[in-house]
């Protein structure tokens, strides 16, 4: 499998723009052969809680449903961090466009700054693409040691944490994420955004690991995608 993360800037609350800025990176990643192509957390609307319940849509709204075709195209699988309808307030998801159907997994484990705003949807299950078992963690999740393991028990092959971190968060994310990744014998990977985002600045630093070592990472600020093969 050839995996490509996307550290995107978004631009907080304008979904029209976010929109075009993932479909420039899906071409990019199509050019350089991406079989998976991961976006960060709340990618297509910047990670902006206060402003989720306004931007929260369903799969089939129209602008995934957009990405979705032209992921497609590009015969790419391609996940995105959007707010979905919850039953009461929005959830933090990602969406998983380009194969037969929408897939559409969410955030579980929500941290304390998120109760007030969103609301936790069901765990997540494993995802089978390109004949790889996928796990994914949505930020907070990554710590949360018994959601890593109920991944593992259904076969999770990679891990895969879509986040939105201060640099300071990614710190500690790296490390957590890296002794995983030697802990288990899988290839870890994570996905961070840059810029503004809920009135602090995401920390970049989009990375991956085998068996703890390090297979590469970008830096904390600028945008970019990393590519990684998973054989």
């Amino acid at each position: 499998m050839r995996l490509v993360l996307a550290q995107t800037q978004a631009v907080a609350g304008d979904l029209a723009q976010n929109m075009q800025d993932h479909l420039r990176w899906m071409e990019r990643a199509a050019r350089e052969g991406a079989d998976l192509l991961v976006f960060s957390e709340l990618s297509l609307t910047g990670y902006e809680p206060e402003l989720a319940e306004d931007l929260a849509m369903d799969k089939d709204a129209l602008p995934l449903r957009a990405l979705h075709e032209r992921a497609g195209s590009l015969v790419q699988r391609v996940c995105v961090g959007f707010p979905s309808l919850g039953h009461r307030l929005p959830r933090i998801s990602l969406v998983i466009l380009g194969g037969p159907h929408r897939v559409v997994l969410h955030k579980h484990h929500l941290h304390e700054d998120e109760i007030a705003t969103m609301e936790p949807g069901p765990p997540s299950a494993v995802v089978e693409i390109c004949g790889k078992r996928v796990g994914f963690l949505i930020c907070y999740e990554l710590s949360q040691d018994q959601r890593v393991q109920a991944l593992l028990d259904q076969g999770a092959q990679m891990l895969i944490a879509s986040v939105a971190k201060t640099s300071k968060g990614m710190q500690a994310a790296s490390a957590r994420l890296q002794a995983l990744s030697q802990r288990y014998r899988i290839p870890v990977f994570v996905v961070n955004a840059v810029g503004q985002a809920d009135g602090v600045v995401c920390g970049g630093r989009s990375a991956g690991w085998r068996d703890g070592t390090a297979l590469g990472a970008l830096d904390d600020s600028t945008p970019g995608v990393l590519q990684f093969t998973v054989g």
